[in-house]
């Protein structure tokens, strides 16, 4: 998955969702400061970070999980946030961040 199909991913999901976008493209000092792994996908404009509408309930949440499997992302659910990035995250081009 390249930048700009990541983009059209998470904007589909953004549609379909209430869902906020808390954090995108990170610079290496920004990701440091909020505690992010060194290699993550923020750096390179493909994490980004949601948060829900308080009254969205737990079976809009795994409605979202499979749609972004559908979509290529991966879902990765932190204690106050889902951040998303590309689903072959292993992939990840070190040479690029």
């Amino acid at each position: 998955m390249n930048r700009a199909e990541f983009d059209a991913a998470c904007a589909t999901l953004e549609l379909g969702f209430a869902i906020s976008q808390t954090s995108g493209r990170r610079t290496t000092h920004r990701n440091k400061t909020v505690g992010g792994h060194p290699e993550s996908w923020h750096l390179l404009g493909m994490g980004r970070d949601y948060v829900w509408d308080p009254w969205v309930k737990d079976d809009a949440r795994a409605l979202m999980r499979k749609r972004a499997t559908q979509l290529g992302l991966r879902v990765v659910s932190e204690d106050d946030h889902d951040h998303i990035q590309p689903e072959q995250s292993a992939a990840f081009p070190r040479s690029a961040a």
